[in-house]
Parts: structure tokens; C-alpha cells; sequence
């Protein structure tokens, strides 16, 4: 009998690769593109404030992309909370839904902020201001990374338990959320920012590698989680 018993669930398990495929693409322009135009983060502060204004339209197409995959990343985690809260573990599903809403806000949230250094730059706002405001993109990215570890644990636990699909690709999530941890390091080692970025496209990894691997799975005999 298929894991997934309804075609709501299958969509939200194909959001998850939407999802994955779009964010995959965003951070890379992220990383690569726009971060070396800004340059690196201990350059002088007139300098940074200078290539915000100056690169202002890289910066803020870095957040649209970042933003436009959120709505299929919302829709994945309700259908991945609905499966695992069917195999028995109705608090890891739980968790893996709460995880997921907390994760899929916190970034956002700081490149809201860190988009508003752009405005007060171009307004002939204090350097050191515009500077600050900035850097809440990179720090709200590695704060997320907290909810993104629990998440991956949440769901990991539950699919393991259950011997759902091939151990293998359970285990990515052990990984993601080694990653994840380490990364949340980067407010104070700032070298750890490869570290974040790594972790977060390996987590999308894991988001497409989940879908394909529910939507493929079929129900076995085990012992309830709960």
C-alpha cells in the first residue's frame, strides 16, 4: 500500500522539489554573485555602505529569489507533517510543522531588515547604520538554521523508526542538521559563513531527496512510534 493516500499530499511532497530546485539556484546567486560584490564583511564601513547602494538592485533580486520559494516550502512541510503524524509520531510531525514555519520566517525576516540599509543608505544615513542593518541577512540565516537542525531530527527520527525508504537518504538528515548546527556559529566565527551556505543547500537536498523518496515509498509492518 502507497505511503501517500491522497493527491493533496502527493502535490505537497512535489512542492518540496519545486521548492528545493528554486532555493538550490537562489542561494547560489546569493553566494556567489551577490556576496563578492559587497565584498568582505571587514572591509571599511564607508566602503560596505558604498557597494550596498551601488549593487542595491543584485542585492534585492537575491531576496526575491530567496522569497519566491517560500509558499512550496509551506505546502511541503504541512504534507510532510501529515505523513509522519499517520505513521504513529504525532509529536515529531508536530515538531517537524512548528520547525518548519519557524525556519521558513526567520531569514525572510532578516532580509526585510537588511533590505531597509538600502533605503537609509540612499537617504545619507550613517555608514555604520547601513552596515549594521546589512549584516541581519547572514546572522538571520544562521539563526534559522536552529529550526532547520530540529527539523531534519523530527523527521529523520520518525522515517528511521519506521524504516521508511532507503537508509541512505535518512541519514542525509542527520548530516543536514550537523550542518546546521555548525553553521548557526557564524555570528562568531564569520568564517563559518561557507559552512551556513553549504548546510543550506544541502538541506534543500535533503527536502528533494525526502519527496522522492515518500512519494515512492509504500507502507511496511513496524512498531508504532507513539
Amino acid at each position: 500500500m502507497s505511503l501517500i493516500q491522497s493527491q493533496t499530499e502527493r502535490r505537497a511532497l512535489q512542492a518540496g522539489i519545486v521548492f528545493a530546485g528554486l532555493h538550490i539556484l537562489a542561494v547560489l546567486y546569493v553566494v556567489f554573485v551577490v556576496t563578492p560584490l559587497l565584498g568582505p564583511a571587514d572591509a571599511p564601513v564607508a566602503e560596505r555602505a558604498q557597494k550596498i547602494v551601488q549593487y542595491a538592485s543584485n542585492v534585492r533580486l537575491g531576496n526575491f529569489l530567496i522569497t519566491s520559494s517560500l509558499p512550496f516550502f509551506l505546502i511541503f512541510v504541512a504534507g510532510l507533517g501529515a505523513v509522519i503524524r499517520r505513521l504513529g509520531a504525532t509529536t515529531l510531525s508536530l515538531i517537524v510543522v512548528v520547525a518548519g514555519a519557524a525556519k521558513s520566517v526567520i531569514w525572510p525576516i532578516g532580509l526585510m531588515i537588511a533590505d531597509a540599509a538600502i533605503g537609509i543608505a540612499r537617504a545619507g544615513g550613517e555608514n555604520a547604520t547601513v552596515v549594521t542593518l546589512a549584516s541581519v541577512a547572514p546572522f538571520s540565516l544562521a539563526f534559522s538554521a536552529w529550526p532547520r537542525a530540529v527539523m531534519a531530527m523530527a523527521a529523520t527520527t520518525a522515517l528511521q523508526q519506521e524504516r521508511v525508504g532507503p537508509s541512505p537518504r535518512l541519514w542525509l538528515g542527520w548530516l543536514v542538521a550537523a550542518t546546521s548546527v555548525l553553521g548557526t556559529l557564524t555570528p562568531v566565527v564569520p568564517q563559518m559563513f561557507l559552512v551556513l551556505a553549504g548546510g543550506t543547500i544541502l538541506f534543500d537536498l535533503w527536502v528533494m531527496s525526502i519527496s522522492f523518496t515518500l512519494m515512492d515509498s509504500r507502507t511496511t509492518p513496524g512498531s508504532a512510534l507513539e
